[in-house]
């Protein structure tokens, strides 16, 4: 591997250590751990998506890990400190879930940086995975352990998720441990390269190579970072329309503005989000792609300005159930009480982008929930308590295992 020791960073498994220490301590989200490093160029572009692949699969299968170790080391007492614990789970997640990665080099890192981390507990390390990988391979995983220990679950959401898809619950559970595909919007859909990975009249997203080249698409103009499904929703739901004002309520980092602005290039756009921190990636990307809305930095639920908006996107802050392979954070926040308060500001966006809307105004309300009670259930209970709006589309996305997010989309109208 390359290294880049001015940066301070010796290897693909040292970066994965550092990101997955600063979401523990400092619930910082993966993602912007590695955006940090990329842009510092703290590693090159193939060791990143290592230490990237290592971490959103801890996290992915943070429970399963645990699981595992007392069920193959039941007479091993572990006593680890949190550093210590983080290394371990590395070390497990790669000899159990990840192909072509020797054993000699999982046992050499992670006692290495155990040695950097946590020096007193390195020999306990070594000791753990001498005993663990005579093991190797441990087959039918998924019969040694409960669902929601195999797939890492809260055991009250996997209720949820039978219940609301009684049909394809295990599919789903699949998708939520499965590696998620890169993809990009192609704004030059004359110049294709590569792998078409969704395709419409208007749209066109293609898969993200792992490789070196990659790092191209990252810095052009030409393409965005981003998953299908909110193309497919945003073109379904927009279909025959031609809005001349367009308001984003939660706009950052700006993807669905983007989106918008391909589809609708002639509309004048507004933009309004509600952090600071988040609106410093919006303008990063506003100028990137030469876009200039207006901007505002406003806590969307009481949104006021002096113009009405033909459409207001509304990208609600969400359970993320439809993402978790690619947030698998989230699934630390399942819990019925986080759910409550997500519904009520769910509703309370809609209602006060009802006020904004313009004489047969259009909210499109988007989430990356699967959850019935923050898709649908939402949004009857707003239809019913103001007769002055109609639903004219409502979709819901299952993820697949070819890549695809899960989310949810609805229009709205103002009678």
């Amino acid at each position: 591997m390359k290294t880049l020791k001015k940066n301070g960073l010796k290897s693909a498994r040292e970066a994965c250590f550092l990101a997955l220490r600063a979401w523990l301590k400092q619930q910082k989200y993966l993602a912007d751990s590695f955006q940090e490093m990329r842009q510092k160029k703290s590693l090159d572009t193939v060791d990143l998506q290592l230490a990237q692949e290592i971490a959103f699969g801890v996290v992915r299968r943070f429970h399963t890990l645990d699981a595992i170790l007392k069920k193959t080391l039941i007479d091993q007492k572990i006593k680890l400190k949190q550093e210590a614990k983080l290394v371990l789970k590395m070390a497990v997640y790669q000899l159990i879930f990840m192909d072509k990665v020797p054993i000699y080099a999982v046992v050499f890192e992670s006692v290495e940086l155990c040695k950097k981390y946590c020096p007193f507990q390195s020999g306990f390390i070594n000791g753990i995975l001498r005993k663990l990988t005579p093991l190797l391979p441990i087959k039918n995983i998924d019969e040694l352990l409960s669902i929601e220990d195999y797939y890492s679950l809260p055991l009250e959401f996997v209720k949820k998720i039978k219940q609301d898809y009684p049909q394809d619950w295990k599919y789903f559970l699949e998708t939520t441990i499965s590696r998620p595909k890169m993809t990009y919007l192609n704004l030059d859909p004359k110049k294709q390269e590569g792998e078409v990975a969704y395709q419409t009249e208007r749209l066109t997203y293609q898969v993200l190579k792992k490789d070196p080249s990659s790092l191209k698409i990252f810095q052009s103009k030409k393409a965005y970072i981003q998953n299908p499904t909110p193309g497919i929703l945003i073109d379904n739901l927009s279909s025959g329309m031609d809005p001349k004002t367009i308001l984003d309520l939660c706009s950052a980092p700006g993807g669905k503005l983007i989106l918008t602005h391909y589809l609708f290039p002639q509309a004048q756009l507004y933009a309004n989000e509600i952090s600071s921190e988040r609106m410093k990636r919006l303008e990063e990307n506003l100028q990137k792609y030469d876009l200039h809305p207006t901007l505002f930095c406003q806590d969307g639920k009481n949104f006021q300005y002096d113009q009405k908006f033909d459409l207001i996107i509304i990208d609600a802050p969400c359970s993320n159930s439809g993402v978790l392979n690619k947030k698998p954070e989230a699934k630390f926040r399942l819990e019925e009480k986080n759910l409550q308060e997500l519904k009520e500001t769910q509703k309370q966006l809609i209602t006060q982008a009802v006020l904004q809307l313009s004489k047969h105004g259009i909210i499109f309300y988007l989430t990356c929930s699967v959850l019935k009670e923050e898709n649908e259930e939402i949004i009857h209970q707003i239809l019913n308590e103001n007769p002055k709006l109609k639903l004219l589309k409502m979709k819901t996305l299952l993820p697949d295992l070819n890549g695809l997010d899960g989310g949810f989309g609805a229009a709205i109208q103002l009678q």
